[in-house]
């Protein structure tokens, strides 16, 4: 016997449904996990630490910090200035403008009043795992056990992620209060990076 067109009919209406509720469930889903590393970079709190690491980002073509970057370096400048610690790592690779960021950070750290000796630069930092690596195999060969991660709030939890990976158990974070528009594809490529991080 021939079903009716009117179970036919039933049969892609509950189809459908059921793929209207999937891409529900996703887009609740991807916006619960992109609030997670908002949320995580705004209520993360820090203390006092062995060492500081400030991420690189964009220099300008004239060799001028690019915003993102100065307010990272005002904030641990800020940070230092009230003993939150006293060593900061600046971990940056080579730019396509031609500057080595972290050299660019390290200047910008002596101007502003740090003192040379207090200042670790790490010029190998192109990602973030390439600063997370340098970051852990320091703290172990000076035996600290803290470290405050300074970069933006979007940031903050795949760095501490990726560092607590490679064994370094107390990670403090602080991110300035600097906001772009960009920020939203900022957070969209985190939450693609973390998958990817523990994916692969």
């Amino acid at each position: 016997m021939n079903k009716s067109p009117g179970t036919r009919e039933e049969k892609r209406e509950g189809i459908k449904k059921r793929i209207r509720m999937i891409g529900f469930v996703s887009l609740c889903l991807f916006v619960l996990y992109g609030l997670l590393i908002i949320g995580f970079g705004h209520v993360t709190k820090y203390s006092i630490a062995d060492l500081c690491v400030v991420l690189g980002s964009k220099v300008n073509e004239d060799g001028t910090l690019s915003d993102r970057l100065k307010a990272r370096l005002d904030k641990s400048i800020d940070l230092y200035n009230k003993a939150y610690f006293n060593k900061i790592i600046v971990s940056g690779g080579l730019g396509r403008e031609g500057f080595e960021e972290a050299e660019v950070m390290r200047l910008y750290l002596l101007k502003n009043g740090v003192e040379e000796g207090n200042i670790i630069v790490d010029n190998n930092g192109n990602n973030t795992f390439m600063t997370a690596k340098f970051t852990a195999e320091y703290m172990s060969d000076k035996n600290y056990e803290t470290v405050l991660v300074v970069s933006q709030y979007f940031h903050l939890f795949r760095t501490q992620l990726i560092l607590k990976k490679l064994g370094v158990k107390n990670v403090k974070c602080a991110s300035p209060a600097f906001y772009e528009s960009v920020d939203f594809f900022s957070v969209v490529r985190e939450m693609a990076a973390i998958l990817k991080y523990l994916l692969i």
